[in-house]
């Protein structure tokens, strides 16, 4: 089983603000056409891949089998508050995990679990349950068709690097998606999904960036062994704020933001060493309501609150020269709902490197570094400070495995990050040292 990661209701003041403040939206795209809120795994700590497409986190166990496994982690982070004069903690993780397969004719149902616990020593407030649950079935449908369709919730401590400051606040999210592809002897594809995610959080200050999307995304394709696949997909992303609200000119209404993407897609092999996969996009970024009351030479009036249109891409080169060695170029800009940060979405850059070696058949290397540039658009503030305007965020990391039986699993992951913002209040460095021990069982 395998997860990449319902708080009432809160009274929030509505923001008035001058003509000045209104801002401006940019890109949005992700690899494959699909807008999904930036919501940290249950074991990244709050560093999810660069591009990643897929509807549902939970595993799909192929066949009539099943997975148990059992992991203790255990990390030092010398600021895990994340703050600028932050201090150091150790944190202790344990967790099980496990899921079913099951065939039923050609469909394949699925159903996964994981529960655990994050304790941070010295900072007792901190400690809270993890925990998810997700299933669902892969169909096919005669020899063209096939999709998957499922649900899944999980919550977990609050672990997210874009966040201010650690706080002792657990989010909840919920989704329910479901997808078609189907493809023609004559190469021809096409198909779509459809997903609703909500998040929530149980601490009422973080209760304001609770989100409601809905996600749309149909494509069509066309592709050969010879030449790739080229692809064209369009994204309608739906989002609501329901703890937010906007005064306009009709009254206090639900803040909200609705972007729009028709992406253009290449993707190909070539031979056994190089893989590509690259696309460009027209997005359109639009707040709901499209104008707020603001203040304009002393008079309150309505203005038109910042929107876009514009480009984005999406870059992904794997090179794997031998059998033991890989390595990965990344990058992408696009536009992301914000239940992290005070803003209405934020405007992403994101590029990474990544490379793998294998030492022998037990034991493997890695090394990686990310740079993540964050424009947030329409920022607000609860508290005194000023409202955060962007952040420019890198990573590097190293990390070794060591798996000598399929049993069990040693890793080590050693992590330095940083991050410079506008104002500097939200700056901060952090180095971390984790160890985790997998035990893995299962069937089939």
């Amino acid at each position: 089983m395998c997860f990449d990661l319902s708080g009432a209701a809160s009274s929030f003041r509505p923001r008035w603000r001058d003509v000045a403040g209104v801002s401006y939206a940019a890109a949005f795209l992700t690899l494959l056409g699909t807008a999904n809120p930036a919501l940290a795994a249950p074991d990244d700590d709050g560093n999810p891949p660069i591009n990643a497409a897929n509807l549902l986190q939970t595993q799909i166990i192929q066949g009539r089998a099943w997975r148990l496994s059992g992991s203790l982690g255990a990390m030092y982070d010398s600021n895990i508050s994340r703050t600028v004069d932050g201090e150091g903690a150790a944190r202790l993780s344990p967790l099980v995990s496990g899921g079913i397969g099951l065939p039923v004719g050609r469909q394949q149902f699925f159903l996964g679990g994981l529960y655990g616990r994050d304790i941070v020593f010295t900072q007792e407030r901190f400690n809270r349950g993890r925990n998810a649950i997700g299933g669902g079935v892969a169909w096919r449908l005669g020899a063209a068709c096939s999709g998957v369709i499922g649900a899944e919730r999980f919550e977990r401590l609050a672990l997210f690097l874009e966040q201010d400051s650690l706080e002792n606040n657990v989010q909840t999210t919920v989704t329910g998606a479901g997808s078609i592809g189907c493809r023609t002897a004559t190469g021809i594809g096409f198909g779509g999904s459809v997903e609703h995610r909500t998040a929530s959080n149980d601490l009422e200050s973080r209760q304001p960036f609770d989100l409601r999307s809905t996600i749309y995304a149909p494509n069509i394709s066309y592709g050969t062994p010879t030449i790739g696949q080229f692809s064209l997909t369009a994204t309608f992303n739906n989002t609501t704020y329901p703890n937010r609200t906007v005064v306009t000119a009709g009254g206090i209404v639900e803040d909200g933001i609705q972007i729009f993407s028709g992406r253009f897609g290449y993707q190909r092999t070539f031979g056994s060493r190089l893989q590509l996969s690259l696309g460009v996009s027209y997005q359109n970024a639009t707040p709901r309501p499209e104008t707020e009351l603001g203040i304009v030479d002393n008079q309150i009036v309505s203005v038109p609150r910042g929107g876009f249109s514009g480009s984005g891409y999406d870059i992904t080169v794997e090179y794997t020269p031998s059998s033991r060695m890989s390595v990965a170029l990344l990058a992408s800009r696009n536009v992301q709902v914000s239940p992290n940060v005070g803003a209405l979405f934020v405007v992403r850059n994101d590029f990474g490197i990544d490379g793998s070696y294998r030492l022998n058949p037990s034991m493997s290397a890695g090394i990686g570094a990310r740079l993540t540039k964050s424009k947030y658009e329409d920022s607000f503030t609860l508290s005194s400070e000023s409202p955060r305007v962007s952040d420019n965020t890198k990573r590097f990391f190293v990390n070794f495995n060591y798996s000598p039986v399929k049993l069990y699993t040693i890793r080590l992951d050693i992590a330095h990050q940083l991050r410079r913002s506008d104002p500097v209040s939200f700056n901060f460095d952090s180095t971390s040292v984790r160890l985790n021990l997998i035990v893995n069982l299962g069937r089939g």
